[in-house]
């Protein structure tokens, strides 16, 4: 049995823990964290609603959403949270780590069994809730869900931007509509709301919502308090013991300035902008060297008239770190027309690899050629085409590919992506260097010739 003594310091300790959760997790469970950790705490702590961006990899979900839930259910047993993530499944993962904590000794031995009449990954009721409400202690949701007739006094928004929600207009839009038009009514009037994420594109959820502060100053009026972290502020590094200032510049080299800056400096500037520079190009004379493995990828077109997308290609061999285009370019050709310059490609050339982009009619073209041995692969391209290009910019950016003097039309389209007239040579560019980055595949025997 504890001593009155232990009692007496268990409950100070409790005291003290309810008014500061950067208490909170260090003397109750037992969490080391650095001084920003201690910045987000205090942010989330003064301020009703808040934006905090954070660089990936620094604990952001366990100091803001995970200790700071906990936190939120000791001071208040009959609080009502909802967190939301990108998926249901992430915001079930939440919610099972909050759980983790609350039946875990440290916890127990101080509260008790937390369990209440209902205890699932969905929602769950902590033991010793006096309030009578039909919504739970702890709610988890996906970005887009519904939640029709329910109201919390807590709200936290944990990574709701994500690739898959950012990559069109559309879906940009749907992730604010959501949020100003579903959720927000959902919040309490004397209610605080979080946002925590690292962000994905200029015009994402969390740079609305900056656009929007900005546009308040004028009336001096604030409604989110923001604070951008960074991973690397000039050479200071926000977290050395994790991230040192080696590994963040190894960081920016595999990712290249524009996912890094997002992702690690939460900067959305250079994603806006050009993504390849003309400073990073290297050329060569046409005289690439000949061991090596070579990719030729196309861009198929659907017709000839004279506003539509050309039909465009790229030959791309990569010997060791270097990536060397031994050709592009783009012209406006017929079906048959496109089929034969395929088949020339892969006769003249012998490239490992023919990497043919499918979509609707384009399928029949790349089965049309499979059909006669070539060994066709066929991609499937994700939506958003500055996605695609930030996959192979660091190869640009660390000076490892090399284009031949003369080939205008793609340096026009390179150096003004993605806000050139054409990008049909960028999309065949990029299939190519993707399709070079990756191991090696046998290489087909041709077929009999095209008809």
């Amino acid at each position: 049995m504890a001593k009155p003594s232990q009692i007496e310091a268990a409950t100070a300790r409790l005291a003290a823990a309810i008014v500061d959760p950067a208490v909170f997790a260090r003397d109750i469970l037992n969490l080391s964290f650095e001084k920003f950790h201690g910045d987000w705490f205090n942010i989330q702590r003064y301020n009703r609603r808040s934006l905090i961006l954070a660089p990936r990899g620094h604990g952001k979900t366990t100091v803001c959403t995970i200790v700071y839930a906990l936190w939120k259910i000791l001071a208040d047993p009959d609080a009502r949270i909802l967190i939301v993530s990108n998926t249901a499944a992430q915001a079930y993962g939440f919610t099972r780590e909050i759980q983790q904590h609350l039946l875990g000794d440290t916890l127990r031995n101080l509260l008790g069994d937390p369990r209440g009449d209902k205890w699932t990954e969905m929602e769950f009721v902590v033991a010793g809730r006096k309030r009578i409400a039909k919504e739970a202690t702890v709610t988890a949701l996906g970005v887009l869900g519904p939640m029709v007739g329910k109201h919390f006094d807590v709200i936290i928004l944990d990574d709701v931007v994500n690739e898959d929600n950012v990559t069109t207009p559309l879906q940009r839009d749907k992730v604010d509509n959501w949020f100003r038009k579903v959720l927000l009514p959902c919040l309490e009037p004397d209610g605080s709301l979080h946002l925590i994420g690292t962000r994905y594109h200029h015009d994402d959820l969390y740079g609305r919502i900056i656009a929007r502060e900005q546009a308040l100053r004028a009336t001096s009026k604030r409604e989110y308090y923001v604070h951008i972290s960074r991973a690397l502020d000039g050479d200071s590094p926000l977290w050395p013991e994790a991230f040192d200032c080696d590994a963040l510049e190894a960081l920016r080299r595999e990712m290249g300035s524009a996912l890094f800056g997002l992702q690690f400096q939460n900067d959305a500037s250079l994603a806006r902008g050009a993504l390849i520079r003309p400073e990073w190009v290297r050329y060569h004379d046409g005289a690439a060297p000949d061991d090596g493995y070579t990719v030729a990828a196309f861009d198929l077109a659907i017709s000839q008239k004279e506003t539509a997308d050309y039909f465009a290609w790229a030959l791309v061999r990569r010997c060791g770190a270097d990536y060397y285009v031994l050709d592009a370019g783009h012209k406006r050709i017929t079906f048959d027309a496109q089929a034969r310059f395929i088949r020339q490609m892969w006769e003249r050339r012998h490239p490992e690899r023919l990497r043919v982009e499918v979509v609707a009619y384009q399928e029949a073209l790349a089965q049309h050629l499979a059909a006669r041995g070539l060994p066709i692969e066929r991609v499937k391209p994700h939506k958003d085409k500055v996605r695609r290009l930030q996959r192979v910019q660091p190869l640009f950016e660390n000076g490892q590919v090399y284009i031949p003097h003369g080939l205008n039309d793609l340096e026009d389209e390179l150096f003004s992506f993605p806000y050139g007239a054409h990008d049909d040579i960028v999309d065949a560019l990029e299939m190519a260097l993707s399709g070079a980055m990756r191991s090696r595949v046998s290489r087909k025997i041709f077929g009999p010739d095209i008809q």
